[in-house]
């Protein structure tokens, strides 16, 4: 995630020179926070909706919020899972086995090689507060991208050393000594890239089987039958190297995704650095080739991580401190602080959150 250095780019030895190299993308700013439009909560009967963010700053822990889709403004968080990282990983939250993965992420170059960036596990989270991981399954150079495939219950981990994917097999149960199944090589091609090309965000749709994964240059590349190439991989335990079968091109540093499943089949892509916004892409499954840059929402200081409730529509934007909430956010474009219905969350304790990782859970 371009590369989810977060605090830990202040313990390099010259930010500028991280900077220059594709790393610092999170640096904070003093942009004004819009100040959310009163708007009503949605049906009673809908499915409950909670959000599981990760925050890196003076508190360093997963926070949930409850009913995320009315909350507005200052928010009191239901759970409070303290973990140590310093550096911005995905949360991946699997509501069936009520299961939640943290994968620890460091900057390469700050820490060197074989870096301890551990996957830290929480069950039965919904019953937890103010809990320690149940399971933290050591882990080197981790990039801090991560995805869960349901279906044949595959933990996808990315290296920060290369386009590496390691493959947990059995993932709602591991254990302290697990070890990855399988690694997968992501033949990506990025013709914008300065350096080997690597996975800075993967979405995975189990309803098709496919993997998304942003570039942190100009694509986002996609993987059809990924989760059954990967269990074909645990199975017959091979390394294979497997190639993208598309690309979504021209885009400016690809980082955050969301995805409504089909028959919408609309990508939600992040773009960070002179963009700063999030590009709405239908049709995203079957492009191959140039992605035009409308529509899109603009005027965000840096969106991070997304998620998509398909409920609802709504799309949760982490953009440094605040999280967006946008209605309707298929049919959505121009500046964020202008639309219709916005939700912006802050915890109300005071200390802000400010990280990457999003994920949701509409079943609790």
């Amino acid at each position: 995630m371009n590369p989810r250095l977060g605090i830990a780019c202040l313990l390099a030895a010259s930010v500028t020179a991280m900077i220059a190299a594709g790393g610092c993308k999170y640096a904070s700013t003093n942009t004004p926070i819009p100040t959310a439009s009163p708007t009503q909560c949605g049906s009673p009967t809908a499915a409950p909706d909670t959000i599981y963010i990760q925050t890196i700053q003076s508190v360093k822990a997963i926070r949930s919020y409850a009913e995320a889709s009315c909350d507005n403004g200052a928010t009191t968080s239901k759970e409070f899972l303290p973990d140590n990282a310093i550096s911005r990983g995905d949360v991946v939250y699997n509501p069936a086995s009520d299961t939640l993965w943290y994968p620890v992420a460091y900057p390469y170059r700050t820490f060197g090689p074989n870096a301890n960036t551990p996957i830290e596990m929480w069950t039965a989270v919904t019953t937890k507060n103010n809990m320690n991981p149940d399971v933290t399954i050591p882990f080197t150079n981790g990039f801090g991208a991560a995805a869960y495939d349901p279906t044949h219950n595959l933990l996808f981990v990315s290296q920060v050393t290369g386009p590496q994917v390691s493959v947990f097999a059995n993932a709602t149960t591991l254990t302290a000594a697990a070890t990855p199944a399988a690694v997968i090589t992501l033949a990506i091609t990025d013709g914008g890239s300065g350096a080997t090309p690597r996975p800075q965000e993967m979405l995975y749709d189990n309803q098709d089987d496919r993997l998304f994964v942003s570039d942190a240059s100009t694509v986002v590349a996609v993987f059809d039958t990924f989760g059954a190439q990967a269990n074909a991989a645990v199975i017959g335990m091979t390394n294979p190297t497997i190639p993208a079968n598309r690309y979504l091109q021209g885009l400016l540093s690809p980082a955050g995704l969301a995805y409504a499943p089909p028959p919408t089949d609309t990508l939600f892509i992040g773009e960070q650095g002179p963009h700063n916004d999030v590009l709405i892409v239908s049709g995203a499954s079957t492009i191959n080739g140039p992605v035009g840059h409308v529509p899109a929402i603009t005027g965000f200081t840096n969106p991070g991580g997304m998620a998509f409730d398909d409920v609802r529509g709504l799309l949760f934007v982490y953009d440094q401190n605040p999280i967006y909430v946008i209605p309707n956010a298929i049919a959505q474009a121009g500046a964020v602080s202008s639309l219709v219905g916005l939700h912006t969350i802050f915890d109300s304790s005071g200390t802000q959150n400010f990280g990457f990782g999003i994920s949701l859970d509409i079943t609790h």
